[in-house]
């Protein structure tokens, strides 16, 4: 993502906050926990036992798109 700016911690000065081992404050949780119900469960424990138990692999590639950016920019200026 173009733009992208990651937060930067914030170092803890009081010590009644919730701090992780390096000092940084932890941040607030906007989450709220939800038990989940029987379906759901088996739902969670399949999924995280067919990551663990079959054999996974990435695939990556590299593609030079700037050709392609060069024809849709003169694709646009020809539209309007």
């Amino acid at each position: 993502m173009e733009g992208y700016v990651a937060p930067k911690p914030v170092v803890a000065e009081q010590t009644d906050k919730k701090t992780t081992k390096k000092g940084f404050v932890a941040p607030e949780n906007p989450f709220e926990d939800i038990a989940l119900s029987s379906m759901r469960k088996t739902i969670a424990n399949r999924l995280s036992e067919s990551k663990q138990t079959i054999p996974h692999y990435y695939i990556t590639t590299s593609i030079e798109m700037g050709s392609v950016n060069i024809l849709r920019n003169e694709l646009n200026k020809n539209e309007k």
